[in-house]
């Protein structure tokens, strides 16, 4: 007899064991609901500070603004940035452990509010591993994030894919 959220598996050769379901993996959404400014030409973590949910609280929305599950396996991560008043390089980061682990790098030549999206599969190692998200320009002097109580649009999430193999 299982309980909630488990389901029956076999391993081929008529044995049953009840396992957990993906219902018990996490899952997480944060948005910034401030305005935040981002340094010209300064790499720049984005601190989403608002959390919508957060099933396991891995996700620190108050002081490192990163997501470190303690699960191990591979995670799909998503975010968005929306810059006010840029123009030239805008760019998004994927950070894992303090490093470069996916960017996408925009360019436009009118100024004007732009959106900067990102997505990637990041494996975890379940204890330590963890990543954020950077923003970057080179519009000249310091330029501002869309605040997250007008517009729902500086977003990270992410949630659990499968186990390492």
């Amino acid at each position: 007899d299982g309980s909630s959220g488990q389901v029956l598996s076999t391993n081929g050769s008529g044995a049953l064991s009840f396992v957990n379901s993906q219902n018990n993996y996490p899952v997480f959404f944060a948005r910034n609901n401030n305005t935040q400014s981002i340094p010209n030409n300064t790499s720049t973590k984005i601190q989403f500070d608002y959390e919508v949910f957060d099933s396991h609280g891995y996700y620190d929305h108050s002081t490192n603004y990163r997501f470190t599950p303690q699960i191990a396996g591979y995670y799909y991560i998503t975010a968005s940035i929306y810059y006010v008043n840029i123009n030239n390089v805008y760019a998004i980061d994927i950070k894992k452990n303090g490093s470069r682990w996916v960017n996408l790098d925009y360019y436009t030549t009118i100024q004007g509010t732009r959106s900067a999206f990102i997505s990637s599969l990041v494996p975890f190692n379940g204890s330590s591993d963890y990543v954020e998200i950077f923003g970057y320009h080179t519009s000249g002097g310091s330029r501002t994030i869309g605040n997250g109580q007008q517009y729902s649009i500086n977003e990270f999430s992410g949630h659990f894919v499968r186990a390492l193999v």
